[in-house]
């Protein structure tokens, strides 16, 4: 069993369970990292409004207010700020777009274009938030960060007893609970949304979300309004590949993608869109071509058959542009 293997049953247990295993920084015994749910965090909500009000009340700036001070100041500007609202539009234009594409290398690239944008989106954030500085909304998330941790580490894995008490939040070092903090930021970064995508296409998840059927409750046997969000999220990703898997068009998926849980989700998105396209050019007499499939493309649509040679055939003699209704007709093969 390689690394990759551990870390997914590790992390697959952790989901299941409900809680992660923390070996505490300072006194080296084990205690339990409780998942929150939605009913959770909605509990939650009303410290974080206690807090700002706190922070207002201690004259600490708002964001609005150092906005502002950044313009006078000239550190920032308001044409800084649309630049950047412009940018998310336009990455959500291009999703959208990614969305109704028919070929494999055009998504692809597009799937360059957006993690460009989505870098230069989030260094442009941190550069103004470097530059707005201390806020009443970051210490009002600060002391959320503390309230979170705090609430969600406990002696037992039953969750009857909170490993710090009310007095403890008051009176504990800051330098101490920062060792927490990294301890736990440590262990919740195994629960990326990418990382519980890929490990819902594993074949023990798809074994035992098929087994559980449209049952969904037989998964993980609470109600789903109970369930923390790692759990649904891995349901949520579950019953979206099984429902690829259980398709026709899965026959043809090529076996280098059937594994690539991002490429899988792109690959039937295109499909869907070629069969609609099909479908919609069948009831008009007018033709749609998909111009500069390459041979990857005719791969992909056929399922890695060596149909994509009689493809690129049909390609050439078609001045290098394949109608939508001759791709369909090898998808549907």
């Amino acid at each position: 069993m390689n690394f990759q293997q551990k870390q997914n049953k590790r992390l697959f247990a952790d989901i299941v369970n409900g809680y992660s295993e923390l070996i505490e920084p300072l006194n080296k015994r084990k205690c339990y990292i409780k998942h929150f749910n939605e009913l959770d965090f909605a509990n939650f909500e009303n410290k974080k409004t206690e807090f700002y009000e706190k922070a207002v009340k201690l004259k600490l700036p708002t964001e609005a207010q150092q906005e502002e001070y950044l313009f006078q100041e000239k550190l920032w500007s308001k044409e800084l700020d649309l630049e950047i609202a412009n940018k998310r539009l336009y990455l959500e234009n291009i999703k959208k777009a990614k969305g109704k594409l028919f070929l494999m290398s055009q998504i692809e690239q597009l799937n360059v274009e957006i993690s460009k944008l989505e870098t230069e989106i989030l260094l442009q954030k941190k550069q103004r938030e470097e530059l707005i500085s201390y806020t009443a909304e970051k210490y009002a998330d600060n002391r959320m960060n503390i309230i979170y941790i705090a609430n969600s580490i406990y002696k037992d894995k039953d969750f009857n007893e909170s490993l710090f008490s009310e007095e403890d939040l008051e009176e504990f070092d800051n330098n101490n609970f920062y060792n927490y903090i990294l301890s736990y930021n440590k262990i919740m970064d195994s629960f990326k949304e990418d990382a519980i995508k890929k490990l819902s296409l594993q074949h023990n998840v798809q074994t035992m979300i098929g087994l559980s059927g449209d049952n969904l409750f037989s998964f993980y046997g609470k109600p789903l309004v109970y369930l923390t969000n790692f759990q649904s999220l891995l349901l949520l990703y579950g019953k979206y590949f099984r429902s690829i898997m259980a398709s026709e068009e899965y026959q043809k998926v090529p076996e280098d993608i059937k594994n690539d849980a991002d490429k899988l989700m792109d690959w039937f998105s295109a499909t869907k869109n070629l069969k609609q396209k099909a479908e919609k050019n069948n009831k008009n007499s007018g033709a749609s071509f998909i111009m500069g499939a390459t041979e990857k493309d005719m791969k992909a649509i056929d399922g890695g058959n060596d149909n994509h040679t009689d493809l690129n055939s049909m390609a050439k003699q078609k001045g290098g542009s394949l109608g939508v209704e001759e791709l369909a007709k090898f998808y549907k093969r």
